[in-house]
């Protein structure tokens, strides 16, 4: 058995040379060391898979985006197709309407043109009437009146119809019954004048 007394010299000269040697304090900076390290490859540890999630959250990203832009490819493809294809259309329209316009257009010059020789002729043919009559009666002024407004305004006629309106517009007024009276008078004249004398 060993002695309690020598147990109790021996083990403070042996804590006290181990303590004098600097075993303890090197022992101790070891385990420091060793478990700072831990930390530190525990940190570098959580780093790296921190960076490998953001890593894998970007290459899902990526590989979202290019499924998606596949998708909104075809997509965008069919909208651009029916794009054109109403654009032809609406080309299409409008060069129709524009031809449908020019046509349109040249109607209505020639239904104009056509309009002012009905009442140019209209207004010759009444005005040497009552110019030959020497008067005209108020319903006559009005017709009269009637054809000349829109042929000189809306159809910018002119000319010898023009004078001869101007001139009627100045005749004496009478009645329906002394203007029928004085054609019939210058009816009666005309077909003596054609008719062959019997001397």
């Amino acid at each position: 058995m060993i002695d309690t007394e020598l147990l109790k010299v021996i083990v403070p000269t042996a804590i006290g040379s181990v303590l004098g040697s600097g075993a303890v304090f090197g022992f101790v900076q070891f385990l420091i060391q060793r478990n700072d390290k831990k930390k530190e490859n525990t940190i570098e540890k959580k780093l790296d898979e921190v960076k490998d999630e953001f890593r894998k959250g970007l290459d899902d990203r990526e590989e979202t985006g290019k499924r998606r832009y596949e998708e909104h490819k075809e997509a965008i493809k069919g909208i651009n197709e029916k794009s054109e294809e109403r654009y032809d259309e609406l080309k299409s329209a409008l060069i129709k309407l524009a031809e449908n316009a020019k046509e349109r257009d040249k109607y209505e010059h020639y239904v104009g043109a056509a309009l002012m020789a009905i009442s140019h002729d209209k207004i010759i043919y009444l005005g040497k009437k009552y110019q030959r009559r020497g008067a005209i009666t108020l319903a006559e002024k009005s017709n009269l009146k009637y054809f000349f407004t829109p042929y000189s305004e809306g159809l910018d006629g002119n000319g010898d119809a023009k004078e001869i309106y101007l001139y009627c517009m100045t005749l004496p007024i009478v009645s329906d019954i002394d203007a029928q009276k004085m054609d019939f008078k210058l009816k009666s004249e005309e077909l003596k004048e054609m008719m062959p004398s019997s001397s």
